[in-house]
């Protein structure tokens, strides 16, 4: 929580990388109130820190308004469903996204195909990860037809 409330007031980092800290719900929640505030992010690591789906879901929304993020990395947090749609509704936004990595969590099929609809925005990815989410075969084939 002290380092969300640092992020609050530094509008100087760029690169924010946290992965393998354990960090859970709450810590998770803590950020992504901080995204709310600190804009200035360009790349966002929070891999394996089981964030869960309803932080998830939160910090998705938090991030739609930062037009300089480029990279977001939120691998193995157990996101679900609700979390993928949230991150979905904001890939929609955030266009210049080049780096996404999304792997070993458990998004499914309805994220998987509302991941395929927002990624045809996403003209500046170059590199996605989904390996491991449960997807399933119709979300598959959307998201490689995206």
């Amino acid at each position: 929580k002290a380092l969300a409330d640092a992020l609050k007031s530094n509008k100087t980092i760029r690169t924010f990388i946290l992965a393998h800290n354990g960090l859970g719900k709450e810590t998770g929640m803590a950020l992504a109130e901080a995204m709310k505030i600190n804009k200035t992010l360009t790349e966002l690591g929070l891999e394996r820190n089981r964030l869960g789906d309803e932080a998830g879901k939160i910090l998705a929304e938090s991030l739609k308004d930062h037009e300089a993020l480029t990279k977001l990395g939120l691998s193995n947090n157990q996101l679900g469903s609700e979390a993928g749609k949230a991150l979905a509704a904001t890939f929609l936004v955030l266009k210049q996204l080049t780096w996404i990595n999304l792997e070993d969590n458990q998004l499914g099929k309805e994220a998987g195909m509302a991941l395929a609809g927002a990624l045809k925005a996403c003209q500046a990815l170059s590199i996605l990860g989904l390996s491991n989410n449960q997807l399933g075969n119709d979300a598959g084939k959307a998201l490689a037809e995206a």
